[in-house]
């Protein structure tokens, strides 16, 4: 038999050779949940066994970017004034070509910001010109 699992938003769907006896299992398993008060529990675990087993077949481009490179992109944003793309937070590969294009530039302007010695010139100073 065939499970459908359908995003109504994009249209994509999938159809899934599923054995007889686990559809059964399965239904069994969502009447129990729900008669217990956990579905939303076990629809959690199936979504997450589900979006495991879609990563571990994604081309990498299209994986979600890693938490280190989220973290370094907001630094080069913030730090260069420039919007990190929408698809750059979303997939890899966008991610890795923004952190290309701009890691040079924000290393250039920390090297720049070390390498000026404070003159020692306040703010107060400023009254006295």
């Amino acid at each position: 038999m065939s499970l459908v699992v359908h995003d109504t938003e994009s249209g994509v769907t999938l159809h899934l050779n599923v054995p007889d006896d686990r559809l059964i299992a399965l239904a069994r398993q969502l009447s129990r949940s729900e008669l217990a008060g956990h579905r939303d529990g076990f629809r959690e675990h199936v979504s997450t066994a589900l979006t495991q087993a879609l990563n571990a077949r994604l081309d990498w481009d299209l994986l979600p970017p890693t938490e280190p490179q989220k973290s370094y992109a907001i630094s080069i944003s913030e730090g260069l004034g420039v919007e990190i793309p929408a698809d750059a937070m979303r997939f890899r590969g966008p991610m890795s070509e923004f952190l290309s294009e701009h890691a040079d530039r924000l290393k250039a302007l920390q090297l720049l910001r070390s390498s000026v010695k404070p003159s020692g010139f306040t703010a107060d100073d400023l009254g006295k010109i």
